[in-house]
């Protein structure tokens, strides 16, 4: 484990010093360890979208009623519906694919940079450029990107909370952790990827980059996490079955009761698949289509931006939400907002935390 290895160690291992790697070592290790960065789902196309729409059970039984309806004759019906089922498609398509682009035009603004010495001189760098051996400079309030391992500290404080959930700040050391199985807690020497530097500063190697890092081990968890239904869409299934089985049952009374009076066999299959068509509830996916969009639309007016229209009546379900505070309702720090002189004159301070 690499807290148990002394700096010299570490050095040699990864054939690197204080003069940091070259540009060829770089480009060599780039190439065997890839970039910096942790898997995101690939982003589906318009089409995969569109046709994702289809995929509910309500639809179902609507494109059935499609048939019946040509099969009878009513054309003007059968069109109307796949009218509405079309509409339907096409606005949850450009909600979603909206939503989307959003969340990448997003991501794309937040960049961390990097302090690294190369071929001997202090540069910046992306974050998502730093490879195994890279030599880092860190000062206070800056992200670490990677898993490294310290070599030099001066009055080093770092923020855990992300990973550990502990609000207070862990001081930091140089020296090799002999124990094993140490925890992330009681890896004093080490500084891990999602972590923020409270205060000091410091020097440290590059030892494990993407999903090798703590932080990497964790997505790598929640992104193989299967996808459950919605709350709607389950209702929307469960109602689609009632409906069904509603019309299955009173569709072989009609028929038995047809047969009884002697009707003709193409009277009575016509008059089933009439009753068929008027059960199915055509409006139903428009209507939930609209109002979940104007949802979405309302909360995107406060900066909250939805992915998926099935989330909005997600949310609205919630009964009970458990959230850890730390990093996620605070910034575990304090944060000035006005400064009062002994002279009366006020200040208005801007920012968070320590920036």
């Amino acid at each position: 484990m690499d807290y148990q290895k002394e700096i010299d160690e570490i050095e040699k291992e990864l054939d690197t010093n204080a003069s940091g790697l070259s540009s060829k070592q770089v480009e060599e290790r780039q190439e065997k360890y890839g970039k910096n960065k942790l898997p995101k789902k690939k982003k589906p196309s318009i089409l995969l979208l569109f046709f994702k729409q289809f995929i509910d059970p309500i639809l179902f039984l609507l494109f059935l009623a499609i048939v019946f309806s040509f099969l009878v004759g009513e054309t003007f019906d059968a069109f109307a519906i796949l009218f509405i089922i079309l509409l339907d498609a096409i606005m949850g398509c450009y909600q979603e694919n909206k939503a989307n682009n959003t969340m990448d035009s997003l991501l794309s603004l937040v960049v961390d940079k990097t302090k690294v010495i190369r071929d001997g001189k202090e540069m910046e760098i992306d974050s998502s450029d730093l490879t195994i051996g890279d030599y880092v400079l860190f000062d206070s309030g800056e992200k670490i990107t990677a898993d490294l391992r310290l070599v030099k500290t001066d009055h080093l404080l770092v923020d855990e909370s992300t990973l550990t959930g502990e609000s207070v700040s862990v001081r930091k050391q140089i020296e090799a952790i002999k124990k094993e199985n140490c925890s992330i807690l009681e890896q004093k020497n080490m500084l891990f990827a999602g972590t923020t530097v409270v205060s000091g500063r410091g020097e440290a190697i590059v030892v494990k980059i993407g999903l090798d890092t703590e932080l990497g081990k964790i997505a790598k968890h929640l992104h193989n996490t299967k996808e459950e239904k919605s709350p709607l869409t389950i209702r929307v299934s469960k109602f689609s079955k009632q409906i069904s089985l509603f019309v299955l049952i009173i569709g072989i009374l009609i028929a038995f009761f047809l047969f009884i009076k002697e009707v003709e066999y193409h009277e009575i299959f016509l008059s089933v698949i009439a009753l068929s068509v008027s059960a199915m509830p055509e409006g139903l996916p428009l209507a939930l289509t609209m109002a979940l969009t104007i949802a979405s639309s309302k909360m995107s007016k406060k900066q909250v931006v939805v992915r998926k229209l099935n989330s909005v009546e997600s949310l609205g379900s919630c009964t009970v939400i458990a959230s850890d505070k730390t990093g996620t309702l605070t910034v575990n720090s304090q944060t000035a907002k006005k400064i009062i002189l002994p002279n009366g004159m006020e200040y208005q301070v801007t920012g968070e935390g320590y920036k």
